[in-house]
């Protein structure tokens, strides 16, 4: 998990005005995909507060590069299938 994060989290930072200002939350486990791993995580504020809206993101990784980001802001699908994986239990809290 700790790879993936190390490689993930600046492909979704140049998707950021200001990149300092943003961590990441990963609370699940990675599941394997049809393109390679993925999970979903949320963003707060450098202050540990929850944004206004709630923020998701998701990624794929595969032979140790980043396959795809997206961020929930500009896939308005993506909370919703975070959301609909958790509950189904595909993603799993480590």
């Amino acid at each position: 998990m700790e790879q993936f994060i190390a490689i993930v989290e600046p492909a979704l930072l140049t998707k950021v005005k200001k990149p300092g200002e943003v961590t990441f939350k990963w609370p699940y486990r990675l599941v394997p995909g049809p393109a390679g791993f993925y999970t979903c995580g949320m963003v707060a504020t450098d202050r540990g507060r929850v944004p206004r809206e709630e923020i998701w993101v998701s990624a794929v990784v595969a032979n140790g590069q980043v396959v795809s980001t997206q961020w929930s802001t500009s896939n308005g699908m993506l909370a919703w299938d975070c959301k609909r994986n958790i509950r189904s239990g595909n993603f799993v809290v480590r």
